[in-house]
């Protein structure tokens, strides 16, 4: 019976069990965060009475810069 092996592959299995739990505590950390910045800037949008067009417009205009700088 080769019990280092199995040990080590036990050990394996919980590394990458663990950095797996890291990186979804982090996404999710990560989400909390963008949804605080979107409900800013959904708060800024009405408190300057932006239209759902402007936005548009704005998304537009910045896909075009972005694509001119080789950003997309």
């Amino acid at each position: 019976m080769n019990v280092g092996g199995e040990l080590g592959d036990d050990r394996d299995r919980a590394k990458v069990g663990w950095i797996g739990y890291v990186r979804d505590q982090r996404r999710q950390a990560m989400l909390g965060e963008l949804a605080d910045v979107l409900q800013t800037v959904g708060n800024l949008i009405a408190a300057f009475g932006i239209t759902d067009e402007e936005v548009a417009q704005a998304m537009d205009d910045c896909l075009e810069r972005n694509r001119e700088r080789g950003r997309l």
